[in-house]
């Protein structure tokens, strides 16, 4: 098992599906409050929390189907893209949250593993992508995170679906890279590599204080400080543009 370093804190008992606390913002739910998702906006994450701080249950999703399937196939993913990229040691034992040890910022890990010295080169014909486009370095342990979904295979992954959470899990953690495996239509596996970003985990730093500080400015003094509309841009089309 490759435990995160000093940088984070556990805690909580074993739970099933979501393990982080609804009331402190969590890496995957930063898409949402830094305006990248398409599904959901910062403030519907700022009401999650303040329900949640007010003793409401998570609510249900309207269509359960997709998460019921995306949470049994996270071990199949990530086992089958470790094997496709060499990593032999995959660690998938992580029932309990994972705090940053001075940010408001918690986490969940589906997978990590010990890099030892690896080096992943970028070939999008085998489904491997690196950050860079060359090679990357596995130095020390790192985040594994799955994704499935039924959008078409993304040569560059979209911010929401995984880079952004991974940056989070990485600034608690304090690991320096990360991988992303997506399972495309159920029959497409890519593998994407990513190092540790510094401008973005600034980034991450001042939305989880930003988040926190509108969540305690609710319980202190009941006043909503909800966030400006945000125009979250339609995904560019994908594929050849037919000839005129």
């Amino acid at each position: 098992t490759v435990e995160p370093s000093g940088c984070t804190s556990t805690g909580g008992p074993h739970m099933v599906g979501k393990v982080t606390p609804d009331h402190i913002l969590s890496a995957s739910r930063l898409p949402a409050v830094m305006g990248l998702s398409r599904f959901k906006t910062a403030n519907d994450e700022l009401e999650a929390s303040i329900h949640s701080l007010q003793g409401y249950g998570r609510p249900e999703l309207p269509d359960m189907e997709p998460a019921y399937w995306g949470n049994l196939l996270e071990p199949v993913v990530l086992k089958e893209a470790c094997f496709r990229t060499g990593i032999d040691n995959l660690e998938l034992n992580h029932p309990h949250p994972y705090f940053h040890l001075t940010w408001p910022l918690c986490c969940s890990l589906d997978g990590d593993c010990e890099g030892r010295g690896k080096v992943i080169e970028h070939n999008p014909d085998q489904g491997i992508f690196v950050d860079d486009g060359q090679s990357i370095l596995l130095d020390g342990p790192g985040v594994l995170e799955a994704k499935v979904t039924s959008v078409r295979p993304e040569a560059t992954l979209d911010l929401a679906r995984g880079p952004v959470q991974l940056q989070g899990q990485l600034a608690i953690t304090c690991y320096n890279w990360g991988m992303v495996a997506v399972l495309y239509g159920g029959n497409r596996l890519r593998c994407f590599f990513f190092r540790r970003h510094e401008p973005t985990i600034d980034l991450i730093k001042a939305a989880a204080y930003d988040f926190d500080r509108r969540v305690k400015l609710w319980q202190e003094t009941g006043e909503l400080d909800l966030y400006p509309p945000a125009e979250v841009p339609e995904p560019k089309p994908r594929g050849r543009k037919k000839k005129v």
